[in-house]
């Protein structure tokens, strides 16, 4: 039987095999934080966000979803979520999106439903960064179930662009290094992770020297991708 490609399959894989392995683990160098998520915990964040964008947001499959924020555990989350509601990713301004995502203290340039989210190594809410109208994502996900139930059937075109030509090892461990939530940081950091049954140390970095990433991959028994 071919392996799964839908992000939604390949995420429910994961949960069979081993949802208590490490997934993501997140370093924000400028704070020196270091969060660590198993694949039980980042499918239950999904969930939540998922619940939230369909019981709260009223998203559909088809409509699209705009998700521009920094590099962080959440975004990989909220392009999980999109996917497993059936709506299509955008990572950009988007003028027909029905909902967009943006990073508390970041200009906003956004089309329907604004969602504010927190940078912070833990998110948690936003507080008075949020707009007037605007929805604090940290203080209203929680209150979401652990679990979303059947994932509604996607087309995004964005998902076969990102895997293609993907190449992975077996239970590789990569770290990605990055700076926004981008078309390469979904390959490398979340879709590779999956396809290869391995997980992702993800740094969000601005130019931290060569000598610190290699540290953090030596210490992380994991390999700096190139």
């Amino acid at each position: 039987m071919p392996a799964p490609t839908d992000p939604t399959d390949l995420l429910a894989r994961a949960l069979r095999a081993d949802a208590a392995r490490p997934f993501v683990t997140y370093y924000d160098l400028s704070s020196g934080a270091r969060v660590e998520l198993s694949v039980a915990t980042f499918d239950n964040w999904v969930s939540k966000t998922a619940g939230l964008l369909r019981d709260e947001l009223e998203v559909e499959p088809g409509v699209t979803v705009s998700v521009v924020v920094p590099a962080h555990w959440l975004g990989l989350v909220w392009a999980m979520a999109v996917w497993r509601t059936g709506a299509r990713l955008v990572l950009a301004p988007a003028g027909q999106a029905v909902v967009s995502v943006r990073a508390a203290g970041e200009p906003v340039a956004a089309s329907g439903q604004l969602v504010v989210l927190s940078a912070k190594p833990m998110g948690g809410p936003a507080g008075a960064a949020v707009p007037p109208g605007a929805l604090d994502y940290g203080r209203e996900v929680l209150g979401y179930p652990d679990v979303f139930g059947p994932a509604e059937p996607g087309d995004d075109p964005l998902v076969p662009s990102l895997i293609d030509g993907l190449d992975v090892t077996p239970e590789q461990r990569l770290v990605v290094v990055a700076e926004r939530t981008d078309a390469a940081t979904l390959r490398t950091g979340l879709l590779a992770a999956l396809l290869a049954g391995g997980s992702t140390v993800l740094v969000r970095s601005d130019g931290s020297p060569q000598a610190r990433l290699h540290a953090i991959a030596a210490d992380e028994h994991a390999v700096l991708s190139s």
